[in-house]
């Protein structure tokens, strides 16, 4: 059985619509998983996903969750971020970097994202990108000890 690209992104649309961030989240992670296996060079529905995840993890860092403290609230969606990045960065080229830094940079900055940024993506790819990441880092986390 081939799934389309199509139905891929069709079903990353769907995600959005669930309401509980976390449940989001591994949605997300799942829909990742399963396309990942089927098309692992498909990388549009993956892109939607990522853009997703970062709305969903800054909305959830800034309401957190009314029974769990915050810290370990937010740590549970450090697998579906680190899922995701590793998708997306499987094989990637620079035109795929620069779409996800430029989301990166577009959106609030947690450390989890530039961690699976510099994890997943292609050695060669960070090495060209080090400067940049590095006035990212200073910029973005010179007061923050972790989130």
């Amino acid at each position: 059985m081939r799934v389309q690209q199509s139905d891929l992104m069709r079903l990353s649309k769907m995600c959005r619509g669930i309401a509980e961030p976390l449940c989001a989240s591994y949605t997300c992670a799942y829909l990742a998983r399963v396309g990942h296996v089927m098309d692992p060079n498909a990388k549009d529905y993956l892109h939607l996903l990522v853009d997703f995840i970062f709305k969903i993890y800054n909305l959830s860092y800034q309401k957190g969750h009314p029974t769990v403290a915050k810290e370990e609230y937010m740590s549970l969606f450090d697998p579906t971020v680190d899922w995701l990045m590793q998708c997306l960065a499987y094989q990637a080229d620079r035109s795929v970097f620069k779409a996800v830094w430029t989301l990166y940079d577009a959106n609030v900055k947690h450390a989890i994202f530039l961690k699976s940024i510099i994890r997943y993506f292609p050695s060669e790819i960070i090495s060209v990108a080090v400067g940049v990441i590095q006035g990212s880092i200073k910029a973005d986390f010179a007061n923050k000890v972790d989130d």
